[in-house]
Parts: C-alpha cells; sequence; structure tokens
C-alpha cells in the first residue's frame, strides 16, 4: 500500500504539507485539504442548535439536505471572549451537507430495516414534534439522538469505513494520480486529509493538552490564546476550531 508522505510527517500541525504531485500546473502551495469536512462539522453542531430551538422540520432538513449557499452558521458562533472567522456554511466548503455522508446500509436493529439517511430523517421528523428536542412521553432527547447516531453513521463511517479503509487500498486513488482532475492532492494525500477533517480536531491539536481542546470545543474565553495558532484574532473554523 502506497501512502502519502503528509500521513507519516513528523510535525505536530497538520498543515502547509507541499504539494507532491508530479506534473501539477496550478497555484496551489499546499496539497491540505479538507474544507468538505469542516462544513458538515458546521451543519452539525447548527442541526443540534435548531432542534433545540424547537424548529420544524422543513428547516432541519436544510441543515440535513440541503445545499444552499446562504446557509448561516447556527454554531459555532462568536461569543464574547470567541470570536470566529465564518459566518456562512459556504465559507468552509460550498454545496456540502450531511445526508449525502451518511452511512446508506441497512441499520440493523433499528425497526423498518431503515437505512442510516433514513434513520436520521425519522429521528428529525420526531425532533420537529418537540418544543426543545426532548420527548417527556418517551424520555427521547432528540438532540442527543440525532448527534450521537451522526457521528457515528457520518463522520465515523466515512472516516474509518471509507476514507480509511477502500481509499487506501493500492488500486484505489493511487498516490501516482490527482484525487479529482486538477487537484493540488494525490489520491492518498487527500484520502488521508479527508479522514483527518471528519476527526473534527484542531490542525494543532499536538500541540494541545486535552484540557485546551475541551475549553476550544465549549467556546470559553481560556480557550481562544491556544485556538488562535496563527494569531489573528479569531477562531478559523476550518483549522483552529475543535467539534
Amino acid at each position: 500500500m502506497v501512502v502519502a508522505s503528509s500521513a507519516y510527517a513528523s510535525k505536530d500541525v497538520y498543515a502547509d504539507y507541499p504539494v507532491t504531485l508530479q506534473g501539477y500546473t496550478g497555484d496551489k502551495q499546499t496539497s491540505v485539504s479538507y474544507g468538505g469536512q469542516m462544513a458538515r462539522h458546521a451543519l452539525h453542531n447548527s442541526l443540534k442548535k435548531i432542534i433545540a430551538k424547537g424548529a420544524d422540520a422543513e428547516q432541519m432538513t436544510v441543515y440535513f439536505s440541503g445545499k444552499d449557499a446562504e446557509r448561516v452558521i447556527i454554531d459555532p458562533v462568536s461569543k464574547e471572549g470567541f470570536p470566529v472567522k465564518q459566518s456562512l456554511v459556504a465559507e468552509l466548503s460550498a454545496g456540502k451537507n450531511l445526508s449525502e455522508k451518511t452511512y446508506s446500509g441497512t441499520i440493523l436493529g433499528f425497526p423498518g430495516n431503515m437505512t442510516g439517511v433514513e434513520v436520521l430523517e425519522f429521528m428529525l421528523d420526531q425532533a420537529s414534534n418537540t418544543a426543545t428536542g426532548f420527548d417527556p412521553l418517551t424520555g427521547y432527547d432528540y438532540i442527543q439522538l440525532v448527534s450521537k447516531f451522526a457521528m457515528g453513521a457520518v463522520f465515523y463511517s466515512q472516516a474509518v469505513d471509507n476514507y480509511l479503509d477502500e481509499k487506501l487500498e493500492a488500486g484505489n486513488k493511487p498516490n501516482s494520480r490527482p484525487y479529482k482532475d486538477g487537484a493540488a492532492y494525490t489520491g492518498k494525500e487527500h484520502a488521508w486529509d479527508e479522514a483527518f477533517g471528519y476527526f473534527g480536531a484542531p490542525a494543532h491539536t499536538l500541540t494541545l493538552t486535552a484540557e485546551d481542546v475541551y475549553n476550544i470545543a465549549k467556546q470559553k474565553p481560556a480557550g481562544l490564546a491556544k485556538a488562535d495558532y496563527n494569531g489573528d484574532g479569531v477562531v478559523d473554523l476550518k483549522t483552529e476550531m475543535a467539534y
């Protein structure tokens, strides 16, 4: 199996790995690219907030399966002592959603032989009938049900059962060719980048303590200095946020 050199780099920051693709003639200076994954983390966080506010099914659908370029990031947003850089999902990556990356197989043990997508759609529909995401008749907390299921059916599934599985096979997305036409990264480089993106950690995570990462994820003022790795005064949701 051939893997990209970036996967084994000794640096503590997952950034600025050079373009190694032979024959590349574009203007990119780095092969690192995982903006789509960060967009999906923002969609996931936003969906939790929408459920908690008692939104209707239509609004939930916008953040689950929509691709509207004007979708506002509902979470994370700037807070006192913790300003963030982006305000639109498209600023992280345009045209992304959660539904197309949700596990498409049957969820064994869940009633009705539903696929992963259908389970999340069912949960969102049920959540839309609650005021705050909690159903007192059943005790179901749909904020947590949707979130934890999505963590497995989207983020874990994509990272472990796709990018670090099939796409690392020797004949799939080879290191000798671009991941897609015009890309500045090889097949294996990008497969590794995508898996890292689904991890949802700051690019400089290896320079942080567990407490630092917690403070960043919770947007505590103590986390700003640790999150703001480039020192520009705001937290970049693409490279400096913990989800």
